[in-house]
């Protein structure tokens, strides 16, 4: 057994982070993003200050490969929080459009 033991202590607080949208296998590349909308934009999250400290945002993937057309689109995400942490709002919801672009990228 040991002779002591090292207890570390951290103090629980909350800050605001903005969501940011990350937007991953772009395959087709006649396709532009326009009028990407998160709401809520920025969500209250709460735990240990040294977790919170290394945050800048809160990324969500989402798959562009379901999109298969021009168009509006709306879909609820939810949000992968790091272990340790609390949000209140655990979905956002993502809006965008995809339009056409005349060459590809």
């Amino acid at each position: 057994t040991p002779a002591y033991v090292v207890v570390e202590v951290d103090t629980i607080t909350s800050t605001t982070l903005p969501i940011r949208i990350d937007f991953t296998n772009m395959k087709n590349k006649y396709f532009q993003v326009n009028n990407v909308k998160v709401t809520p934009s920025v969500i209250e999250i709460k735990g240990p200050t040294s977790l919170l400290r290394e945050l800048q945002s809160l990324p969500i993937a989402f798959d562009m490969n379901k999109i298969r057309e021009v168009g509006k689109y709306s879909r609820p995400l939810q949000l992968e929080i790091p272990e340790y942490l609390i949000v209140d709002t655990p979905v956002v919801t993502l809006s965008f459009d995809i339009e056409k672009r005349e060459a590809p990228v």
